[in-house]
C-alpha cells in the first residue's frame, strides 16, 4: 500500500494544487459533539476504533502507527489490522502517521507536511460501505493534504482531522473521479492499542543452539592471530616508538600491561560515540595519537601486542541491558563495548581497555560480566583481528548486529549470567 501511496502523491498533487483556490471560501469546521468524519457535505457516524502499533524505521527515530476508526457495521477481534482482523460492513477512516515515541501516538498537530520523524502523516484514506470480507467498497478517497489535531487523556483520545484530497473509481485506481473533496473528522473516546504482528514474539526464528560463538576463531591456533590485518598492520617506524619508549615486554601478562597501560598513557582520547569505528588504520591513530573510543582503542592495543608477539583477537559485544531498553523504546542511542581476548601463558583472556583483565576466561561464552555488578553485562556479536576483518566490507555491520541483538533478544536469554568473571588489574 505504501508505494502505491507514493504513486498517487505523483497523480494527485498537481491535481490539487490547482483545485485548492476554488476552496480557500469553504472552511470546513467538523460538528466537535460527535465522532462522525464528513465528505463535503456529507455526514457518516464513527462508533469504534483503533490504535495499532506497526515498528520503528532505521535506527529507531521514527515509530508507525496506524489509527482505524470505522462505523457501528464494523467490530474488530484480536487481529490489529485494516486488511485483516476487522468484521463487517460500514465505513471507515484509515490514518497511518510516524512519532518519535514508542509510546503510542502522542499529543500535538501532525501533517502531511512534517518530516520523516517528527509527527507525520503517512498516509490518509475514506473508505465507504466498505466490506471487510470482499474488500469491496462504494467509495474511497485518499487525502494527500492533511492535518490532525491529537489529544490524549490516558487511554481516551481526541481526534480532529482536516483533509484536501481526491475520489477514486473503486474498479480503477488510476481513475479520479473528483479532485476536489473535502475531508473533516472528529473522533473522541477510548482507542485500544495493539501491534500489527500477528507472530508470537516470544517464539525464536532461528536455533541459537547451533550459533557459533566463536565466530570463527581458530582458538587451537593462535599463531593465525599474529597475524595482522590491512587496518591493524603496524609500520616499523611506529613499533620502534613504543620499543623506544617501554623495551622488550616480558612475554607474561605483565608486558601486556606494560603496553596497555603505555598506549593509555600516550594517547587523547576522543569520543565521537562509533562514528570513527572503522575510519582509521592503526597508522594513522598513531600519527594523530587519539582513540575515539572503544573500538579504536581496542585496535591500537591489540594491534601493539600481536607486534611484540601477543596473538589478539578483536572481540564486539552489545550490552545486555541496553537490548530490553532498546526493544521497549525507552532509548533511541545504541550501547556496546569492544575489548580484545589476549593468547598469553597458553591460554586466552580477555583484556578490556582500561587495562583490567579477566584470566579465567570461556572465549567460547558470549556472555561477559562487567567488573562491577551495576555495570550488568555484555553479549559478543563479532570477532575479528580487527574491523575491518570482522566488517567485511560492511560498515553498517555494527548498527545491524546491535538491532538484530535487540529485536532478537528473548531468543538469547538462556545465555546471559551463565557466567560471572573474575578482573583483575
Amino acid at each position: 500500500m505504501r508505494a502505491f501511496r507514493f504513486l498517487l502523491l505523483l497523480i494527485i498533487l498537481p491535481l490539487l494544487i490547482m483545485t485548492c483556490s476554488k476552496n480557500e471560501d469553504k472552511e470546513f469546521v467538523p460538528d466537535l459533539t460527535k465522532n462522525a468524519f464528513y465528505i463535503n457535505s456529507n455526514e457518516y457516524l464513527l462508533s469504534d476504533g483503533l490504535v495499532a502499533n506497526s515498528g520503528g524505521e532505521g535506527l529507531q527515530e521514527s515509530y508507525d502507527y496506524q489509527i482505524i476508526l470505522f462505523s457501528s457495521g464494523i467490530s474488530f477481534d484480536t487481529v490489529c489490522s485494516f486488511d485483516e482482523g476487522l468484521n463487517g460492513i460500514g465505513n471507515a477512516i484509515s490514518i497511518e502517521i510516524t512519532t518519535n515515541s514508542w509510546d503510542g501516538p502522542q499529543p500535538g498537530t501532525y501533517s502531511t507536511d512534517n518530516e520523516e520523524g517528527e509527527q507525520n502523516i503517512e498516509e490518509l484514506m475514506c473508505i465507504l460501505n466498505f466490506n471487510t470480507e470482499t474488500w469491496g467498497a462504494s467509495n474511497m478517497y485518499y487525502f494527500p493534504s492533511a492535518t490532525m489535531n491529537l489529544r490524549k487523556e490516558g487511554d481516551e483520545y481526541e481526534i480532529t482531522i482536516n483533509a484536501i484530497g481526491v475520489e477514486f473509481n473503486i474498479e480503477d485506481d488510476d481513475e479520479i473521479i473528483d479532485d476536489n473533496i473535502q475531508m473533516a473528522a472528529h473522533y473522541k473516546d477510548i482507542l485500544p492499542e495493539c501491534d500489527f504482528i500477528t507472530e508470537d514474539p516470544s517464539v525464536c526464528k532461528f536455533d541459537v543452539d547451533t550459533m557459533d560463538f566463536t565466530f570463527g576463531i581458530d582458538y587451537d591456533d593462535p599463531a593465525k592471530y599474529l597475524v595482522s590485518g590491512e587496518e591493524s598492520d603496524l609500520s616499523d617506524d611506529n613499533l620502534k616508538i613504543v620499543r623506544d619508549a617501554i623495551g622488550t615486554p616480558s612475554a607474561n601478562i605483565d608486558g601486556i600491561m606494560q603496553v596497555c597501560h603505555w598506549i593509555n598513557q600516550n594517547f587523547t582520547f576522543s569520543n565521537a560515540g562509533g562514528a570513527m569505528a572503522g575510519e582509521n588504520t592503526i597508522d594513522e591513530l598513531f600519527e594523530i595519537r587519539t582513540f575515539y573510543g572503544c573500538h579504536s582503542q581496542a585496535l591500537i592495543i591489540s594491534s601493539v601486542l600481536r607486534e611484540f608477539g601477543f596473538p589478539a583477537v578483536m572481540i564486539e559485544t552489545a550490552d545486555v541491558q541496553w537490548g530490553y531498553d532498546f526493544r521497549a523504546g525507552t532509548v533511541d542511542y545504541f550501547a556496546g563495548h569492544v575489548m580484545s581476548e589476549v593468547y598469553v601463558d597458553n591460554k586466552w583472556i580477555l583484556l578490556d581497555n582500561n587495562c583490567t583483565y579477566v584470566s579465567e576466561y570461556d572465549c567460547t561464552n558470549p556472555f561477559i560480566s562487567m567488573e562491577y555488578s551495576n555495570q550488568g553485562g555484555l553479549f559478543v556479536f563479532a570477532k575479528g583481528v580487527d574491523i575491518w576483518d570482522y566488517r567485511g566490507g560492511n560498515d553498517l555491520l555494527t548498527d545491524e548486529k546491535l538491532l538484530d541483538f535487540s529485536n532478537n533478544i528473548h531468543c538469547y536469554e538462556d545465555l546471559f549470567y551463565t557466567v560471572d568473571y573474575e578482573w583483575d588489574d
